[in-house]
């Protein structure tokens, strides 16, 4: 005769049951775990921008660019590329107020204005041509040259600063603009910066970024050749602010080849 005990027999399928259970939560767990990462890698770490950084491309000649997308629909966007210019070339270029127009895409005029202490903290007045239907802009920035004492990368940093921040400014020359805003649009914002870094190599790192908020009436639609309302001047912006910034890049990169940057001397930082 087989004694059978179907308690112990009741328990073990119970732990077993239970086992499944638990097994089941902990990999349910994990999913929402890694469904939550992926979703915070989505999220943006700034809470003025709408998405996170994003690989773009990397052009033909080598300049590599990533964007996000401000709160305000324009997007920053940051280039890098290797050189074989010398860093003091490339510094030298930069650090020229009045002759910045020569390279800079769309821009008309470049004049160093007051207050500009020192060659690493000045000021620049700026008119940028803008593609119709939009109006030219106009913008004063604040520039700042610095050196790493780590790295000796150099940063050419650019931003508008508050009207408070320039007591020294030439207000003839924004009241020129004031006076024509039926033509001429103050930027509201623009900050970017250049990093020039040299490798063990001998070439240049190049960086990059910049975003301008341009202001005006840039979300009004336009009538699209096909006869369709299809873009706003918002995207007009966006679209040429990018090519700008690669001609830019290409510009300076040529221009710096010239005798008086290849040959400068930068002392002054």
């Amino acid at each position: 005769m087989i004694n059978i005990d179907i308690s112990n027999s009741n328990k073990t399928r119970a732990r077993k049951g239970e086992m499944s259970i638990m097994k089941a939560v902990t990999i349910l767990i994990m999913f929402s775990l890694i469904g939550l990462t992926a979703q915070a890698s989505t999220i943006p770490e700034n809470s003025n921008y709408l998405t996170d950084w994003e690989f773009k491309e990397k052009t033909k000649d080598g300049i590599k660019s990533e964007c996000r997308q401000h709160v305000s629909k324009m997007f920053h966007c940051r280039f890098s590329l290797t050189t074989e210019t010398p860093l003091n070339a490339l510094v030298a270029i930069n650090t020229e107020p009045n002759n910045l127009f020569k390279w800079m895409e769309g821009a008309k005029v470049t004049e160093q204005i007051a207050p500009s202490p020192s060659r690493i903290d000045y000021h620049v007045f700026t008119e940028f041509t803008f593609p119709w239907p939009l109006s030219n802009r106009y913008a004063v920035t604040r520039t700042k040259v610095t050196k790493d004492p780590a790295t000796n990368a150099v940063t050419v940093s650019f931003k508008t600063p508050s009207h408070e921040a320039m007591p020294g400014l030439r207000k003839d020359l924004v009241i020129k603009y004031e006076e024509n805003k039926k033509d001429f649009t103050k930027f509201s914002y623009i900050k970017g910066s250049w990093v020039f870094t040299k490798q063990a190599s001998g070439k240049t790192l190049v960086s990059y970024e910049s975003i301008g908020l341009p202001a005006g009436n840039i979300e009004s639609f336009i009538e699209g050749a096909d006869g369709l309302v299809n873009k706003t001047m918002a995207d007009i912006f966006t679209d040429g602010a990018y090519e700008a910034s690669l001609k830019t890049i290409r510009n300076m990169l040529e221009m710096s080849k010239e005798p008086q940057y290849i040959n400068a001397v930068i002392d002054f930082i």
